[in-house]
């Protein structure tokens, strides 16, 4: 059971994707769904936690890539959107920021795609405001 996440996100097979307080941060953990039984929680790797705190995750329900709300150092604002992509060994590379038409010196966080992959929806938090995009 999960005690404490802000957000969780199912690939198309199963699998969960989540956010979960480890420390000072919080980093996203997977559960691999097989046989009708979740698997016991995985700390994802370091392009997806490296210390600073990650969240909100969007998996794609091919489990290709991962958008996640990551405050990092050297991003946009507060905490910027990041993606990694599934490489064909099935490591994640390293998360690399959306980029600054999506991202602002606000907050933006919790990030999901249409079913048709074609829209990108997420919040910007401007203080006691958050807008949808």
């Amino acid at each position: 059971m999960l005690k404490s996440s802000w957000s969780f996100s199912f690939a198309k097979n199963g699998n969960l994707y989540y956010d979960h307080p480890n420390g000072e941060s919080n980093d996203i953990y997977y559960c691999e769904y097989k046989n009708g039984v979740y698997a016991a929680p995985q700390k994802m790797n370091g392009s997806i936690n490296d210390g600073n705190t990650s969240v909100q995750p969007f998996i794609s329900p091919d489990e290709s890539y991962l958008i996640f709300c990551y405050f990092r150092p050297g991003g946009q604002g507060t905490a910027d959107l990041y993606i990694s992509i599934r490489e064909e060994n099935g490591n994640w590379s390293e998360a690399q920021n959306i980029g600054n038409v999506i991202n602002t010196e606000m907050l933006e966080r919790f990030p999901s795609v249409s079913p048709d992959g074609k829209y990108l929806f997420f919040t910007r938090n401007r203080g006691e405001v958050s807008d949808y995009y």
